[in-house]
Formats: C-alpha cells, sequence, structure tokens
C-alpha cells in the first residue's frame, strides 16, 4: 500500500434523492478518506433541488455521478449507482450519512489479513438529528478472525448490523444485490441475507465506529407500511430458502413479527379492516400465536384503545 497504483480502487456508491445539502457531506466524508484509490460514484433519482449543481461545485475528479431524467424509485436508483462503481471493493453510503476519514483503510486492512472473505463489518452510530442520545450498532462479532457468513442473520435480526457499516467485494456485493428487486426499500436486508445464506461465506470485522447514520423524520425506514410490509416479504422469502433450521427458524418468526407491526401501523391510522386481515393471514401460523390473537380480540371488542396503544406506540 505504497502508492495509489498498488492500492485497490474502492468505489463508494450513493443513492440520492432530493438532498443537496446531506448529499455534500456525505460525498465529501468518501473524498476525504485516508486512501488513496478511491472514487465517489451517485446516481441521482431525478432531484427537484439542487443536487446535481452541489455535485458540479465540488468538482472532484474523483466524483461522477449521473441523473435520472425521471424518477425511477429506490432500488432502480441503488442499482445504477453500483453498476457505475469500477473498484475492486465497494461502500453503499446513504445520502444523509457519512463515514469517518478512516473508513476504508481500516476495513481494507482486515481483507488483507483475511484474503478469503467477502465482506467486512463495522460498528454504526445512529445519530438522532433533534440532540437524543445516539444509539450504537455494535459488531457482534471479532476483528479477530473471520465468522462463517450465516452469523449476520442473527446480527441482522437483533439490530447489531448496517449494511452501509460495511465494505464489500464488488462482484459479491452485485452478485447477492441482483436478487433483490423484490425487497425494494429493504434490498440492504435482501443483499446481506442472500450473502449470510450461501454455503461456505466468511466475513470479518472492524470493531470500531466508522460509520454515522442521520436519524430524522424524512429517512425511509419512517414509511412505516411500506417499509414494515418489505419486511415481513424479505424475511419470509429468505426463510423459504434457507438450509440452516436455525436461521429458517429466526426468519419466519421476524417475518411474522413484522405482520403484526404492520397490523398495529394501520391501528394506528384507524385502518381496522386492514389491521384485522394481517392478522387473520397471520393465525395457523407457528410464531407469536397468543399474540395475534390478543390483538384480533382486542380489534374486534376493544377497537378504541388498540388504536390509541399503536399511535402511542409509533
Amino acid at each position: 500500500m505504497t502508492s495509489q497504483q498498488e492500492d485497490p480502487l474502492v468505489s463508494i456508491v450513493i443513492a440520492s434523492y432530493n438532498r443537496a445539502q446531506l448529499l455534500e457531506i456525505a460525498v465529501r466524508s468518501g473524498l476525504d478518506q485516508e486512501w488513496a484509490n478511491i472514487e465517489v460514484v451517485v446516481s441521482d433519482d431525478a432531484s427537484k433541488d439542487e443536487s446535481i449543481e452541489t455535485l458540479k461545485r465540488i468538482g472532484d475528479p474523483r466524483l461522477r455521478f449521473t441523473a435520472h431524467p425521471g424518477h425511477v424509485g429506490v432500488w432502480t436508483n441503488w442499482t445504477t449507482a453500483l453498476q457505475m462503481a469500477r473498484g475492486e471493493y465497494v461502500v453503499f453510503l446513504g445520502d444523509d450519512d457519512w463515514i469517518d476519514p478512516t473508513f476504508v483503510r481500516k476495513h481494507i486492512e482486515c481483507f488483507e489479513r483475511h484474503p478469503g472473505i467477502e465482506a467486512v463489518f463495522s460498528s454504526v452510530e445512529d445519530r438522532p438529528v433533534d440532540g437524543s442520545p445516539s444509539n450504537f450498532m455494535v459488531v457482534p462479532f471479532s476483528s479477530a478472525s473471520p465468522v462463517p457468513a450465516i452469523r449476520l442473520v442473527d446480527g441482522l435480526m437483533d439490530g447489531q448490523l448496517f449494511f452501509g457499516g460495511a465494505l464489500f467485494r464488488r462482484e459479491s456485493a452485485w452478485r447477492h444485490w441482483s436478487e433483490t428487486k423484490p425487497d425494494d426499500m429493504v434490498a440492504d436486508w435482501g443483499m446481506i441475507l442472500s450473502l449470510a445464506l450461501q454455503p461456505g461465506g466468511r466475513v470479518g470485522a472492524c470493531n470500531e465506529v466508522l460509520y454515522i447514520k442521520r436519524l430524522h423524520a424524512q429517512r425511509l425506514s419512517a414509511r412505516f407500511l411500506e417499509v414494515t410490509t418489505l419486511m415481513a416479504s424479505v424475511c419470509a422469502r429468505m426463510a423459504g430458502v434457507a438450509a440452516d433450521p436455525r436461521a429458517r427458524g429466526r426468519l419466519a418468526q421476524r417475518a411474522i413479527l413484522e405482520k403484526i407491526t404492520l397490523s398495529r401501523h394501520y391501528a394506528a391510522l384507524g385502518d381496522l379492516a386492514s389491521c384485522r386481515s394481517v392478522l387473520w393471514s397471520c393465525l395457523g401460523k407457528r410464531y407469536a400465536q397468543g399474540i395475534v390473537v390478543s390483538q384480533l380480540a382486542q380489534s374486534y371488542l376493544m377497537p378504541g384503545h388498540l388504536i390509541r396503544t399503536a399511535r402511542l406506540q409509533r
């Protein structure tokens, strides 16, 4: 690692939409890496703000960007960004997040210690914009040695992993990402679960907080109905292909729990018909039947109470 020519190229890919000011912070955090051979690529989903003008003003030759002529949605926008990447490794950086200047270097060092791994995950800080205390997603395995990729299932289920906090081999990232179109806004989960469930895969860890995720009301995860529906779908889909019994069980259970959460989102909106429909679809499943029956009973016998509690929990 003595010159830019000898260092592998790392692509930092960003999919953006209407976040000009935050996008500049994200891009500059990529360009400010302690790693010579990097590129930052941005796919813009027909933003109506100053996003493209902001990118032009940055004027760094390591920055490349494209703008869709019309709105294409989350999955296609991320896919375009990934297709633009030329590096041996890729980072998925949210347009409202940023990475530590040592992010690439420390992840590459882990790859160099363990050449056979497909990805390296670091810990992530969830930083609320309202000044509330941060939460931390701490990688659940050690940097000392690689672990079977199947460990990623538990990490996701327990809220300890985020795909933005990882560096992937580009070929591996594309192979798993290409299967995620049905997952749309939760394609990050689909990609990591696809990686986790493949036979023989291994991943590493960088046990430092190197990715800062900004929490705000406009983030995609705040689109409760869409995201929860997709989460239930991706967990059920991956449970259907999981060979490992424990992973299959955890995914199937999470799919039901996401459906219960979805029913409560409908209740919070006062849409009891949709709430009941989701709950009825969960009856007879193996997991959380007590909760399902209780929520169904409340929807018929105490609908006002169910609506109030659902709104408070949101």
